[in-house]
């Protein structure tokens, strides 16, 4: 709001890959996630993942201080996404919600969201699906700079 004015600039969308950047898998959990995934069962699938906190934190701090839409996406179905977007809610984490999709997907729906400034995932074989909007994610840090 400028001089009383509203303001229609849209807010910039962060996406971030949920699958080793916000949540890991441990090694102790792999067969049981596996056997999770094999039945269907995509809520106690992404129960096995462990959150990483400083990841969270960055995002409270995003939404805090700056104008950011954040989104996660999963490469799992879509009822992992629900129970993800469920998980968040549970600890308070302002996402604006999470979505499935397939890397290859993504990257062709990007030239139709222009509100889209960066995808973050840890994976550096998906950036260059993702051209200029692509950041390899190894730092918490990292969220909110593009």
């Amino acid at each position: 709001m400028l001089n009383g004015d509203l303001s229609n600039v849209v807010a910039p969308r962060l996406i971030v890959v949920f699958e080793g950047a916000i949540g890991s898998l441990p090694e102790s959990k792999v067969k049981d996630y596996e056997k999770a995934a094999k039945r269907n069962d995509w809520w106690r699938a992404v129960s096995y993942f462990e959150l990483n906190e400083l990841m969270l934190a960055r995002i409270l701090y995003l939404n805090w201080k700056s104008n950011f839409n954040i989104s996660l996406v999963t490469w799992m179905p879509e009822e992992a996404a629900e129970a993800i977007d469920e998980m968040m809610s549970e600890h308070s984490i302002p996402v604006r919600g999470c979505f499935s999709s397939k890397p290859s997907s993504l990257a062709r729906l990007l030239p139709y969201n222009p509100d889209i400034a960066c995808i973050y995932d840890p994976v550096p074989e998906h950036i260059l699906m993702f051209g200029s909007k692509g950041t390899v994610l190894t730092d918490a840090n990292q969220i909110g700079r593009f």
